[in-house]
């Protein structure tokens, strides 16, 4: 079974976070600036991003804007010192969820997996829904064979009434 991939994207050192998520079951690709992380987004299959703006969240709210742009279906979850600094947010967060470092490892495990469990049966229902269209589709041309066969004996039948 495939773990799910996290792309951390951290202005600082916390290589103790990649540590409790790996040893949690998670493939963790950690980028060092935002070029590589956009890159990586960008080119890769990510489950779920989680952010770290250390103390200032406009820093990095631009860039988790691009990244919704990019991949609207992937969660991005943001690790801050001061979580009510996202209200003050000029304009509307993107972020999925936001927590407080101080929340600490078992909050992010949790959070990982809450976000990752909504985006999964997003994913679902889409492909369900694409699949029910498809079926609908089909049925959709069959019933139009039908009727244009019905129509068919029609002209026929009366056809054959007007030569009697």
């Amino acid at each position: 079974m495939l773990m799910p991939t996290v792309l951390s994207i951290d202005t600082g050192a916390h290589q103790s976070r990649e540590l409790v998520l790996a040893k949690s079951g998670y493939q963790v690709v950690q980028a060092p600036d935002l070029h590589r992380a956009l890159e990586f987004f960008c080119s890769s299959t990510v489950d779920v991003v989680v952010l770290d703006a250390g103390s200032s969240v406009s820093t990095i709210s631009p860039f988790a804007r691009l990244l919704k742009t990019a991949k609207p279906q992937v969660p991005l979850l943001l690790i801050t010192d001061n979580a009510a600094d996202v209200d003050n947010e000029p304009e509307p967060a993107c972020f999925d969820a936001v927590m407080s470092r101080l929340e600490g490892p078992e909050v992010l495990l949790e959070r990982l997996r809450m976000l990752i469990t909504t985006a999964d049966s997003g994913m679902r229902t889409a492909r369900a829904t694409r699949s029910h269209s498809s079926e609908l589709r089909a049925r959709m041309r069959q019933l139009r064979q039908q009727l244009a066969r019905a129509r068919e004996l029609s002209r026929e039948i009366l056809n054959k009434h007007r030569t009697h």
